[in-house]
C-alpha cells in the first residue's frame, strides 16, 4: 500500500452499477480506510460481495437515500475519531487515472496545507480540455475526487444536510473561502467523472452548451438550493452568485427548447422556488 499520509475515504453509492468496483480500485491502494455509504433502499448483493473483498473497506447501509451531505459528515466524523487528517470524497461514477491521486498526496507532503481546505483534481467530463495552469486556486469545485482537510472541517463546520443534494459542494467551498481557506486545484491530477444526465452538446455563438437533461427532481433541488446559496453568499461573492442566478434563468429556456418532459421540469423549478421562499428544505416526496 502506498503511504497515504493518514487518509480516509468516503464513497457514496446509490443503486450502483458493477463499474463501481473498478472505480474503487483506482484509489483503494492510496487510502487507509474506505467508508462506503450506500444510500440504496435495497442492497445489491453481487456488488456487496465484491466490496467485501477490499480489506480496508467498511460498508454502511442507510436503507434509504440520505443525500450527499449526511454521508460526508458521517465519514468525516468517523475519520476524525480515528485521527485521520484527510478525507478523500468520491462518488460512484468517478475514477482516477495514472498517478493522479499520488500527485495530490505528494502535494500534501511537500506543501504547507494549514490554510487549504480542499485539494481538488481536474474533473474530466465528456473529454473536456485540460486547464493551462498546473496548480491554481479556485472558488468552488465538485465533491468527487477531493481531499478534504479534516482539521479545517472541524473549524468550518458540517456540510449542510438540509440541502440534501446539489449545491452542497459549492456552499461548503464558499464557506471555506469566507473563512480565509483555499481550494487548490491540481490540474495534473485527472478524475474521470461521468455526468449521466448529459444528453448532447450544441454550438451557440462558437461555444459548446451541454444539454444536461436533468430529471424533474434534480431541477427542483438545483433551483431551491442555488437560491439558498445565492442568498447566503451574495455579499461576499456577488459575481459567483449573479452567474448562478443567470444559470437558473437560462436553464428554464434550455428546458423549453431542448429537453424532454418540459411541463414537469418547469413545474418542479417553480416548486423549488416556492419551497425556498417558505424555508422548506430536506428531501421531498415524489
Amino acid at each position: 500500500m502506498v503511504n497515504s499520509n493518514g487518509i480516509a475515504c468516503v464513497i457514496i453509492l446509490y443503486n450502483p452499477k458493477k463499474e463501481v468496483i473498478q472505480n474503487i480500485k483506482s484509489f483503494s491502494n492510496y487510502v487507509d480506510i474506505i467508508y462506503v455509504v450506500d444510500n440504496s433502499k435495497n442492497i445489491n448483493k453481487s456488488i456487496y460481495y465484491k466490496l467485501s473483498q477490499f480489506e480496508n473497506l467498511k460498508y454502511i447501509n442507510e436503507s434509504s437515500n440520505k443525500g450527499i451531505a449526511f454521508p460526508l459528515n458521517l465519514a468525516a466524523k468517523k475519520a476524525l475519531k480515528s485521527n485521520y487528517q484527510w478525507l478523500l470524497t468520491m462518488d460512484q461514477d468517478s475514477y482516477f487515472t495514472g498517478d493522479s491521486l499520488k500527485n495530490m498526496i505528494s502535494y500534501i507532503k511537500n506543501n504547507d496545507t494549514s490554510k487549504i481546505g480542499i485539494i481538488t483534481p481536474h474533473h474530466k467530463i465528456n473529454r473536456n480540455n485540460m486547464a493551462s495552469k498546473k496548480i491554481e486556486t479556485v472558488l468552488t469545485t465538485m465533491t468527487s475526487g477531493n481531499l478534504l482537510n479534516l482539521n479545517i472541517y472541524k473549524l468550518a463546520g458540517d456540510f449542510i444536510e438540509k440541502l440534501f443534494i446539489d449545491s452542497v459542494d459549492h456552499e461548503y467551498c464558499l464557506r471555506l473561502n469566507k473563512f480565509g481557506y483555499k481550494v487548490i486545484k491540481i490540474n495534473s491530477s485527472v478524475l474521470n467523472h461521468e455526468l449521466g444526465d448529459i444528453s448532447k452538446s450544441i454550438d451557440i455563438l462558437n461555444k459548446k452548451l451541454l444539454i444536461t437533461n436533468h430529471n424533474y427532481l434534480r431541477r427542483y433541488y438545483i433551483t431551491r438550493n442555488t437560491l439558498y446559496v445565492i442568498n447566503k453568499y451574495k455579499e461576499e461573492f456577488p459575481v459567483f452568485c449573479f452567474k448562478k442566478f443567470v444559470m437558473i434563468i437560462l436553464s428554464f429556456f434550455q428546458i423549453l427548447f431542448f429537453e424532454k418532459d418540459k411541463f414537469k421540469k418547469i413545474k418542479y423549478i417553480f416548486l423549488g422556488i416556492i419551497d425556498y421562499l417558505n424555508n422548506n428544505f430536506g428531501k421531498i416526496d415524489n
